[in-house]
Formats: structure tokens, C-alpha cells, sequence
């Protein structure tokens, strides 16, 4: 599953990321804020480049007709690991699915958009594999943040 692992700019990874993704974004005309000072990770870079595709793709498909709509980007120091963000303002998930969201081949049936119900499920696994994990703060209608970490430093 993992690739090489080595140390690369993350901001690097999510400009290419949005670059792929910016015919998306100008059509929906969602604005990207990208916090601060971005860290180098320790990683397989196609696989967290996967991860930052898959939580974007995720923002546009369920931003839903919000009025300025926006994602934003970022990362903290926390425990041990960099906190990776990709928080929206978007419909927003019921907490009652928030562990659903993870497995394979689930997805939201509140919006008819393409998609397999993998993006999710490979996002936790490439976290895995990385040595950290992931997770989503939502209430239905208030937007979602998933957060996904790695660790600061590779044993």
C-alpha cells in the first residue's frame, strides 16, 4: 500500500492538489483559504496526495448552495503528530453517520453526486499506514472539518 516515504513540503502537495481541482472550484465559486505556514512531512506524497484530493473533492461535492462558500486548509501541532484540517462550509453530516462515513462503499445519500463511497475509506487507511488516523466534526447544516494526522517525526 505504501510507496517511499520521504520528507515533502505539504503546502506543495496541496497546491498541486487545488491546481487539479481549481476548474471545480472557480465553477462552484468556492474561495480556498490556506492557513499559515504549512509543515514538511515524512510521507508517501501520492498517498497524502490522495488524502488532500479526496477531503477537497469531498468539501465541492457537499458544499451544497451555500451562500460564499469556502474551504479552508491548515495544520496544528498536537501530540505528537501534524493535525491536517480541511474544514468547509457546506451541508454539513449528521452526527449519527460520522463513523458510518469511514467504511467502505458508504456514502450520504443526501446529495446525488458521483462516487464510488471509497474516498473516504482510503483516507483512513492511507492515515493508517502513515501512523495516524482521521476524523470529522459536523452537525448537519453547520459545514464539516475532517482532520486527518502524521506523525511529527517517523520511527
Amino acid at each position: 500500500m505504501a510507496g517511499t516515504f520521504e520528507d515533502v513540503p505539504s503546502a506543495k502537495i496541496i497546491r498541486n492538489v487545488l491546481d487539479v481541482l481549481g476548474p471545480q472550484l472557480k465553477k462552484r465559486g468556492i474561495k480556498v483559504d490556506v492557513q499559515g505556514r504549512l509543515p514538511v512531512i515524512h510521507c508517501d506524497r501520492n498517498r497524502i496526495y490522495q488524502v488532500f484530493e479526496n477531503l477537497i473533492q469531498n468539501s465541492i461535492k457537499y458544499m451544497g448552495d451555500t451562500e460564499s462558500p469556502v474551504i479552508e486548509i491548515g495544520c496544528k501541532k498536537r501530540d505528537g503528530f501534524h493535525e491536517f484540517y480541511v474544514k468547509d462550509n457546506g451541508i454539513g453530516i449528521d452526527p449519527k453517520y460520522h463513523q458510518k462515513i469511514f467504511q467502505i462503499f458508504q456514502r450520504l445519500k443526501e446529495v446525488d453526486t458521483k462516487g464510488t463511497g471509497v474516498g473516504l475509506a482510503t483516507v483512513e487507511r492511507i492515515a493508517e499506514v502513515h501512523g495516524g488516523s482521521v476524523r470529522v466534526e459536523s452537525e448537519r447544516g453547520k459545514g464539516a472539518t475532517f482532520y486527518f494526522t502524521v506523525p511529527l517525526v517517523r520511527g
